[in-house]
């Protein structure tokens, strides 16, 4: 479960990673979700290139990522990329690297605490 209380197991294939490719975050992201989709579990869609599809506001994925599962399910933001690891078998290392505080560009590292 993430700090959201969202289970991704809920969600149905195909998959479908829908992020705004002029935000260097989210191709980082997407690059890294790419290399290890082995199997091609997930679709990707640049928003900034071609139409998002249903229940997708192409305004709001500028700012936050959008999944969609097959029944037409829309998640967005941390827990678009938390499903999207998942549904590729990284959701117990999205766990332990990434949830609580995706803040940093593409690395999951967070930045290191200063000493008092």
């Amino acid at each position: 479960m993430s700090i959201y209380n969202f289970d991704p197991n809920t969600l149905k294939s195909p998959l479908t990673f829908i992020y705004n490719g002029a935000n260097r975050r989210w191709t980082d992201e997407v690059a890294f979700i790419k290399s290890k989709d082995t199997g091609n579990k997930l679709t990707y869609v640049d928003a900034s290139k071609a139409d998002p599809g249903p229940g997708v506001d192409a305004t709001a994925v500028k700012s936050s990522p959008y999944l969609r599962d097959a029944t037409g399910k829309i998640v967005t933001g941390l827990d678009a990329v938390y499903a999207a690891h998942n549904g590729i078998g990284f959701g117990p290392w999205f766990r332990f690297n990434r949830v609580p505080g995706f803040v940093s560009e593409g690395t999951g590292i967070g930045p290191q605490k200063k000493a008092a």
